[in-house]
């Protein structure tokens, strides 16, 4: 999950529980992240674009989330292809869709009063109108936000997998419950690094 979105160069967006602390509704602007193009392999920086949209207007039934952790995870990959799989691809111009953690700012509903913590299918954007029904409440209120991220949706619980050559020499290694994870360790293999830390390391980031 990221707390803070680094899309472009330098260019970034700032979904941190320090924006809580003022006054929710004082800005009328919803910064989002959009997908500007169809990637072909894995998603690169210039795939995506920041873009401010009028803040959402809550329609009968819906609350309005603003978003505090949004997650990133393999499964992405396959939203952005142009080829539907479980799900249909992500339009070009969309908010990129993801799963959030964030804190109701207004509602109507009493199950969901203005503070409750929940996550859901909010997308890549500050501010999310999205129909209580689809909202669910974070219980454990004592632990992090961004536990929900992890806990909640079970990416704690995923099943971990070794991708190894004839010789026995691991060439991918990671996360493994949906089809594009399964890719990405073959997509390992061909970049010649065997984990996502080990890419982040040839490229000099961290």
């Amino acid at each position: 999950m990221v707390h803070m979105c680094t899309i472009a160069k330098r260019a970034r967006l700032q979904l941190g529980a320090n924006l809580m602390k003022a006054a929710p509704m004082t800005t009328s602007k919803n910064r989002q992240v959009v997908l500007a193009s169809r990637p072909e392999g894995i998603p690169e920086a210039h795939h995506f674009r920041i873009v401010e949209a009028p803040l959402p207007d809550r329609g009968p039934g819906q609350v309005l989330v603003r978003n505090e952790f949004l997650s990133v995870e393999p499964a992405m990959r396959g939203w952005v292809n142009a080829v539907a799989n479980y799900s249909e691809p992500v339009a070009i111009g969309a908010v990129m869709r993801a799963i959030a953690a964030g804190r109701v700012v207004a509602s109507d509903d009493p199950t969901l009063p203005v503070g409750t913590a929940v996550t859901g299918m909010f997308g890549w954007q500050e501010w999310a109108a999205v129909d209580a029904s689809k909202v669910e409440r974070i219980q454990e209120t004592d632990l992090p936000l961004s536990t929900a991220l992890g806990v909640t949706w079970q990416v704690a619980k995923l099943p971990y997998a070794v991708l190894l050559d004839g010789a026995g020499t691991v060439r991918g290694r990671g996360l493994v419950n949906t089809r594009e994870h399964l890719e990405s360790l073959f997509e390992a293999r061909a970049r010649g690094v065997d984990s996502l830390q080990s890419f982040a390391a040839r490229r000099g980031v961290g």
